[in-house]
């Protein structure tokens, strides 16, 4: 009997953190007949421990849709022994994908379990279409089809996402209800306030210390909203000179000290809309997530026909972010220098340059 554990995310619920930390336990997880796979599309393996690859992604906006590759069954096929596989990706299919995905799934394993964490749907959007200016090819750009980083207007259909009752019910009704597991993301429900450590712990891998052991680091932090400014003019103006500076990772070292925190006060009221929005759903939720928190489940009443229109102090975020830019061109040291320099010059004569 073969058993596959899928970690389905969702985005922005610590799902890097619990990748990377697979991969650093990989050998005690063998040791316990457990194996990561982490096999890419292009047959190497994935070095932040993700199956991301296999899931392909067509249209936008409303007409997005993410596709599993036909190939990862096959893949899947030649592998021996029970499997945890992470893929936040898988968060997008739909009903009728999801009971292809079981029906294909139960070809190759005998038990199967899905996990998945979900994160309050007003802090969730907000940082979810914030993801979409780290990536000119993120899925989340390609979802919420947008074109303004300080305008995040909503859309009914991004309910297709947000709605996690019904999402539970799509993995639930294929896979059984004993064998979906849906959690809150909140570091105060977490296993010492880690989604890493949670992972394992639901899972039952809570005997080996080794298991429990996570090095802190933060990894793929939510962006300000003068990060998405920057990433989006440099890739919307010259998309060549957004790879040669290194991709997203150069807007992480701008030096944004000066910049006194991210400014949300203004999406308050849009924040509070979408919470309404989802009251009756997050209500039905409590069959998952028994424990949900009451902050999820406010009151109803007197939801919006329009949305609050969101206007930040543009000219003040715009400023500041040029500031930030130019400053980082001015501190670079002699060798990032070059090692721009490089990438261009390697642009210019069509060298290909990878993109992630």
């Amino acid at each position: 009997m073969r058993k596959l554990i899928l970690h389905i995310g969702l985005h922005k619920t610590g799902t890097t953190a619990i990748q990377k930390h697979l991969i650093s336990v990989e050998n005690e997880l063998n040791h316990k007949g457990w194996y990561l796979f982490r096999e890419r599309k292009d047959g190497k393996q994935s070095n932040v421990g993700n199956i991301n690859t296999w899931i392909e992604f067509e249209g936008s906006g409303e007409d997005f849709l993410a596709v599993v590759d036909d190939g990862l069954y096959d893949t899947l096929e030649r592998t021996s022994g029970n499997i945890i596989a992470s893929c936040e990706e898988m968060s997008w299919l739909n009903d009728k994908q999801v009971k292809q995905l079981k029906q294909r799934l139960c070809e190759i394993f005998s038990d199967i379990k899905i996990i998945c964490y979900v994160r309050k749907q007003d802090e969730h959007f907000l940082s979810h279409y914030k993801q979409g200016f780290r990536y000119p090819h993120s899925s989340a750009r390609m979802f919420y089809s947008f074109s303004d980083p300080l305008t995040p207007v909503w859309q009914n259909y991004y309910r297709k996402y947000l709605d996690y009752f019904e999402k539970a019910e799509s993995w639930a009704s294929s896979f059984g209800a004993c064998n979906v597991i849906f959690k809150e993301f909140n570091r105060a429900k977490l296993h010492d306030g880690n989604s890493a450590v949670d992972f394992l712990k639901v899972l039952g891998f809570s005997d080996d210390n080794s298991f429990s052991s996570v090095e802190r680091k933060k990894v793929n932090e939510a962006l300000s909203f003068h990060h998405c400014i920057i990433n989006h003019a440099v890739f919307e103006t010259r998309s060549e000179l957004w790879y040669e500076l290194g991709g997203q990772s150069f807007t992480q070292q701008l030096p944004l000290d000066h910049v006194l925190g991210n400014k949300e006060a203004s999406f308050n009221e849009l924040k509070l809309e979408i919470k309404k929005q989802f009251a009756q759903s997050n209500l039905l939720l409590k069959k998952y997530i028994s424990d949900l928190s009451d902050d999820w489940l406010v009151e109803e009443d007197g939801i919006s026909q329009s949305f609050p229109k969101v206007e930040p102090n543009q000219s003040a975020f715009y400023k500041e972010s040029l500031i930030s830019l130019m400053s980082y061109f001015d501190e670079l040291s002699l060798l990032d220098f070059l090692k721009f320099k490089l990438r261009k010059i390697k642009n210019q004569n069509g060298f290909k340059i990878r993109k992630r």
